[in-house]
């Protein structure tokens, strides 16, 4: 978008802003208009109020678009309106927005029925079933509607393309891989030599996330003490804000495991990392974390769901939905060089399919498609 000089936007991400493109200045217009309720009702209110609209940023948010005078100033004055994430293109159905009578752009980062129709597949229980099911048909009600409205949608893979197009026939929809590739190598990974001889395997993610944690504990639970067997000089790293207790109850007293929590850099952890795995049973959209260890060359073990979207399984030392084999993947890449060559390859396949120049060309193409057809 900030390559794009002659479109102004209102893009909303939880906050909401005013983005002068091309400048790489963001002019903070309007500073939260999602804020989680604080007192125990509100958060049930606005849990329920998601829960029966289907995709919702939450009903304090939607009142908020409907009362905001710089909301609907702020989307008047733009060209073209950008919303990033599903959730908040649900604030095309607030009565501002609509009548700006702006195209408006939808940056699809996960398709939200997918999400919770995994999340019933995994259901330990009939009810959570059935409540996961409900979940999936109204997101898939929902999702229909607003892709069907805007004037394009962006997603990162051809996988969410299909589905969109799948319950909106008539969805506009671009792929677009994300511009995280590394502009002249700039993400460099070398194999460390660590004078204790010991090898680290690393995850990375928001712990808060229900699919992080539930794919954490899965592994610590069923790969893990197969791989220190294997290979006795072995940690596993868990980088990410907010973990659960259940996982730090599964990792409490193990010396090989190390819940890091928060921090402000991860280049530290990644230049670390002998091997990084993505275990995710659940969830959807690209993984940006299985992207981000590949643009850094170190080899990388998943599940299908940790994989999909991201290339072909030659680019990975192993992906596998199978606990054993997810183990012999990991011993493998941790004792095998020729898991540096296949790592090499996939590096490389990355710097050339997220290349942020082919973003910004293809995303100036679909723009200016857009204004020229106004």
């Amino acid at each position: 978008m900030q390559e794009f000089a002659d479109i102004r936007a209102f893009a909303s991400a939880g906050e909401v802003a005013l983005a002068s493109a091309g400048t790489g200045e963001m002019s903070r217009v309007y500073q939260s208009l999602w804020r989680r309720p604080q007192r125990r009702f509100g958060r049930v209110l606005d849990s329920t109020w998601k829960a029966l609209r289907g995709v919702s940023l939450g009903l304090f948010a939607e009142l908020a678009a409907n009362r905001s005078r710089v909301f609907a100033l702020a989307c008047s004055d733009a060209d073209i309106v950008e919303l990033q994430w599903t959730e908040a293109g649900a604030l095309c159905r607030s009565r501002r927005w609509r009548g700006t009578g702006k195209p408006t752009v939808i940056f699809v980062h996960d398709v939200l029925f997918q999400r919770w129709s995994r999340r019933a597949s995994a259901a330990g229980s009939l009810l959570g079933m059935a409540y996961y099911r409900v979940r999936e048909l109204q997101a898939r009600r929902a999702e229909r509607d607003i892709y069907a409205d805007a004037r394009a949608i962006i997603v990162f893979s051809a996988k969410d393309q299909a589905l969109i197009e799948g319950i909106a026939p008539s969805a506009t929809v671009h792929v677009l891989p994300p511009p995280l590739g590394a502009v002249g190598g700039r993400h460099s990974h070398t194999l460390r030599v660590n004078a204790s001889g010991r090898k680290t395997v690393l995850f990375t993610g928001a712990m808060s996330r229900p699919e992080n944690d539930q794919g954490v504990r899965w592994f610590l639970a069923n790969v893990w003490p197969g791989v220190k067997q294997r290979v006795p000089l072995v940690e596993f790293c868990i980088v990410g804000a907010n973990p659960s207790e259940k996982l730090l109850a599964s990792a409490a007293g193990d010396p090989s495991i190390r819940v890091v929590g928060f921090v402000e850099s991860l280049e530290e952890s990644y230049a670390s990392a002998d091997v990084f795995v993505v275990p995710l049973l659940s969830g959807a959209g690209v993984k940006f974390k299985t992207v981000d260890a590949m643009l850094r060359g170190i080899p990388l073990v998943a599940t299908t769901i940790g994989a999909e979207g991201v290339g072909d399984n030659d680019l990975y030392v192993g992906v596998t939905d199978s606990a054993e084999s997810f183990e012999d993947a990991v011993v493998e890449a941790l004792l095998s060089s020729a898991s540096r060559d296949v790592a090499a390859r996939a590096k490389e396949w990355a710097r050339r399919e997220y290349d942020p120049s082919r973003y910004a060309q293809r995303l100036r193409e679909i723009y200016t498609t857009l204004l020229s057809s106004r």
